[in-house]
């Protein structure tokens, strides 16, 4: 967060470390470059489950690209957000990084979300993984739903309904219940 405070527009961020970082709003267009790969998300995994790993809130216009990423939410936690989720930028660029959503139902509360969901007008993925969350819930007993009980819902990997979106070499998965 204080590089990109302190970054001009159009850096390129180097992350050198492998200590997780704590979510980061990018607010101006840059690039996030691992340097081998750079870890994003709360350091704790379960009890602040709100936060959003990673916010856009662009100026409106440019690119950010982020390079050899791994982001990470909480595993459980009730009404989750996107992974990353805003807008404000002309593109968002993806590669060679892995960006997954909570896998919910671990306590019996979890909802989950889309990985990404943005409003930006052009998305590239390119040898990435991206898998969206899926709500787990108690009251629905394991052979099934009965009479008035609402199923699980599952969410897409990425949900950018006014964009083009561009996957190349990558896997993107919606939620799951198989956990």
């Amino acid at each position: 967060a204080q590089a990109i405070s302190a970054a001009p527009p159009g850096a390129t961020i180097v992350v050198s470390t492998p200590v997780a970082q704590e979510g980061i709003v990018i607010d101006r267009p840059l690039t996030i470059l691992g340097d081998p790969i750079v870890n994003i998300g709360t350091k704790d995994p379960c009890f602040h489950p709100l936060l959003l790993p990673i916010e856009l809130a662009g100026p409106g216009f440019g690119k950010v690209a982020l390079v050899r990423v791994n982001v990470r939410q909480c595993v459980d936690g009730y009404e989750m957000p996107p992974v990353m989720a805003g807008g404000g930028f002309d593109e968002l660029h993806v590669y060679d990084s892995t960006i997954r959503s909570s896998r919910t139902g671990n306590t019996g509360h979890g909802t989950g979300n889309a990985a990404i969901s943005v409003t930006v007008p052009y998305v590239l993925i390119s040898r990435s993984t991206v898998e969206g969350g899926a709500d787990g819930i108690d009251s629905c007993p394991w052979l099934g739903f009965g009479p008035g009980m609402t199923p699980f819902l599952a969410y897409p990997a990425v949900e950018a309904p006014e964009s083009v979106v561009t996957v190349l070499d990558s896997t993107l998965r919606g939620g799951s219940h198989n956990f």
